[in-house]
């Protein structure tokens, strides 16, 4: 005989799976991509929220990481031979539910070395747009872009990750720049000593209700020092997604 309490287990755990799925990364299953950590040499499995070049958002209720922590991470896919293997360092870590599950953030610490070992039809998993992607919260974050005739302007940005941002010009005759130019876009995020440089693409440049939206690409191969910036972002992106990451 079912019992209201039986309803009530069984509606808490459609909550928990409902809301693990909302967060988890649907292309990790479509590449077939499972993970784990290596302890004493032993391989934890555990769960992948997001993954990206620069780093990985994992979730285990067997493993109990601290902030700083330096481990190996392994990621394994369809057709692969050997794992991938990855050094990386905990960034933030958060108690996700009463099943004991916590939540991680790592921050890859030789991401050249993780492109070399894994198939090329794999990449994708790893080189989605929107991984590692926030809004900046708190004081404004400037970006001053710069076109190839020298003509520069700030704007903020509105968007933010590794491998691009969306600016917004607040007024929406300000297009001053179009969908394929190349540029040179500076900002300083908190806390830092100096700011990353890069070259950049504009994917687009929309007009839209409130001013002209621009989506830069930042170009590897013309920017020096790329793998440094691109540590000092996914650092500042995971601080910020630590802070608004609350179970719900």
């Amino acid at each position: 005989m079912t019992t209201e309490k039986d309803h009530m287990n069984r509606a808490t755990n459609d909550e928990k799976l409902e809301r693990r799925g909302r967060y988890r990364v649907s292309d990790v299953d479509r590449y077939g991509l499972t993970g784990s950590v290596l302890v004493k040499n032993v391989a934890v499995s555990v769960d992948i929220y997001d993954v990206a070049f620069a780093g990985a958002d994992i979730a285990s209720n067997n493993l109990d990481l601290t902030i700083d922590q330096p481990l190996t991470v392994q990621f394994v896919a369809k057709g692969m031979d050997k794992p991938a293997v990855v050094e990386a360092i905990v960034r933030w870590r958060r108690d996700w539910d009463d099943d004991g599950i916590i939540r991680y953030g790592l921050l890859f610490q030789n991401p050249s070395n993780l492109k070399r070992q894994i198939p090329t039809k794999l990449l994708g998993a790893f080189n989605r747009r929107r991984s590692f992607r926030v809004a900046p919260q708190g004081p404004p974050l400037v970006a001053r872009i710069t076109r190839k005739d020298d003509f520069g302007f700030s704007i903020p940005i509105i968007s933010l990750s590794a491998t691009g941002a969306g600016c917004l010009a607040r007024n929406s005759s300000e297009e001053m720049v179009m969908t394929g130019d190349k540029v040179t876009v500076s900002f300083q995020l908190p806390g830092t000593q100096s700011p990353c440089v890069f070259f950049a693409r504009v994917r687009y440049a929309l007009k839209q209700r409130g001013g002209v939206r621009y989506g830069l690409d930042f170009d590897e191969s013309q920017t020096k020092h790329y793998l440094r910036y691109q540590r000092k972002i996914t650092k500042y992106v995971m601080d910020e997604q630590r802070k608004m990451l609350k179970p719900t």
